[in-house]
């Protein structure tokens, strides 16, 4: 764990990918051999709260939420919200987009696009739900304000968000490229944007277990609560990706915008059965969303691209 008596040049060069928690908390460079309390005092920057964001990256690290200013974490959350809008996610799209075209099954690239733009419309308003309904809330407790917005309900929408849509989906995106894309033609590229994608998962992970961990504990403290939430465990069990004949009739059906008791009913199965079957599917693949199906399926030749309902073929 570092210090306020370690060199700020130190933690950078030990650990890079902190730069961009220097970023998100406007600390300019050029800091020389001076400590991390030096700069943050002459940057006008709480050290404890810095500390305690970049200390959440080493095992055993316990940030006391009591010292940490809520003022500066929303500084450093609306920083990080912008450079993953403006900048990571429009880049992973550009590369991605020079990847996936230079491909022979350019209808699957389509929808490969597609995918992501749809993720990144979901991560554009879990965002703006922060930047909109959040923040504001927080800032009028700074200023003694009360109001009828409790954190309570953040915590619980982010929950739900960071399991649905920001971590799941763009990890099931990856899952495609690497172990069901048909890479073609220019391999380098989607090495690369395959780079960028893991970068900025691991990044937005981290983001997402600041505002667990950090965020909300102490705002809850602004309204005079405890600070105790719970943290879910990421890690799951590795499947082998194996599917059964009645798993792939399964997909199918899915993909083809059935429900579930139509499914059941077609197979003539109960509709139990297919609920338990598409469980499977999601711990084998991992891809759990109607959209991430369809392109394993038009990849794996288990649907031809007539057979799919239109929302799945519109051009992007």
């Amino acid at each position: 764990m570092y210090t306020s008596a370690d060199r700020m040049s130190e933690l950078v060069e030990e650990r890079y990918e902190l730069l961009r928690v220097l970023s998100r908390f406007n600390i300019a460079l050029g800091f020389g051999d001076k400590s991390i309390e030096c700069v943050c005092r002459e940057q006008q920057l709480d050290v404890n709260t810095f500390l305690a964001v970049v200390n959440m990256g080493e095992s055993g690290s316990s940030p006391s939420i009591e010292s940490v200013s809520v003022r500066e974490l929303m500084t450093y959350l609306r920083n990080a919200h912008a450079y993953f809008l403006d900048f990571s996610l429009p880049m992973i799209r550009r590369k991605l987009s020079e990847a996936v075209l230079t491909a022979v099954e350019n209808e699957v690239s389509r929808m490969i696009l597609h995918y992501f733009d749809a993720y990144t419309d979901e991560v554009k308003r879990h965002m703006a739900y922060e930047e909109q309904e959040v923040f504001p809330h927080v800032e009028a407790l700074l200023r003694g304000e009360q109001e009828d917005y409790s954190i309570e309900e953040f915590a619980r929408q982010h929950r739900v968000s960071d399991d649905d849509y920001v971590i799941a989906r763009i990890t099931e995106l990856k899952n495609i490229l690497i172990k069901y894309y048909p890479s073609e033609g220019k391999n380098e590229l989607l090495y690369s944007v395959l780079f960028d994608v893991f970068t900025y998962q691991r990044d937005l992970a981290m983001h997402c277990r600041l505002e667990n961990e950090l965020f909300i504990p102490a705002v809850r403290l602004l309204t005079g609560g405890g600070a105790d939430c719970s943290v879910k465990d990421e890690h799951s069990a590795e499947v082998k990706d194996v599917l059964s004949a009645r798993e792939r009739d399964i997909i199918i059906g899915v993909v083809k915008g059935m429900t579930n008791k139509e499914i059941a009913d077609s197979l003539f199965l109960s509709v139990h059965t297919v609920t338990t079957h598409r469980k499977n599917i999601a711990r084998k693949l991992r891809i759990h969303s109607p959209a991430g199906l369809t392109i394993y399926a038009i990849v794996n030749k288990l649907v031809a691209l007539g057979d799919l309902p239109d929302i799945y073929t519109g051009r992007v």
